[in-house]
């Protein structure tokens, strides 16, 4: 894949990220919600920490471990991204989560927190199962993961062996 189409996925979903991220934050007080349809709302939230909140109730160390550990992972993908220079799937995924990264590396630098707003839960199970609120940097990340799940354990497994 060509430079410019790799760094173009990941500015474009970089914007898409910050500009919905911009807009809950400014539109709407936390824990605001606005209901999508059953199962969905948008609802306004704040991660001081990683996924599922890991580490947010620490005194402000974290996010600048985050910062940090947000800008090696970026780096060793920007160097794996040269493993798989002509393969389609790895080259996406490695977009994918380095944008993801960036969008929540920069929440994290501008707030000191990530801005979560889709609200996922059961509305048909009692009681109701409220899944973590997530970002579009959140949503990269995870088509990311998968994307590379799929090249190591079905695309590489169809070479031919020499």
């Amino acid at each position: 894949m060509k430079s410019s189409r790799f760094f173009g996925i990941i500015v474009i979903i970089f914007i898409v990220d910050q500009l919905t991220k911009l807009w809950f934050h400014t539109q709407m007080e936390l824990y605001d919600s606005i209901s999508l349809f059953p199962g969905a709302n948008f609802t306004l939230a704040y991660n001081e920490g990683a996924a599922f909140s890991f580490l947010a109730g620490q005194d402000g160390w974290q996010r600048w471990f985050f910062v940090i550990l947000a800008l090696a992972v970026c780096g060793f993908l920007l160097q794996l991204r040269k493993e798989y220079p002509d393969q389609v799937v790895p080259q996406w995924a490695l977009a994918f989560i380095i944008a993801g990264a960036i969008g929540n590396g920069v929440d994290r630098l501008w707030l000191g927190k990530v801005i979560d707003f889709i609200h996922v839960y059961t509305f048909w199970l009692e009681p109701v199962k409220h899944f973590p609120i997530f970002n579009i940097a959140d949503i990269a990340i995870t088509i990311g993961a998968v994307l590379l799940v799929i090249q190591m354990l079905v695309l590489d497994r169809k070479k031919p062996a020499i």
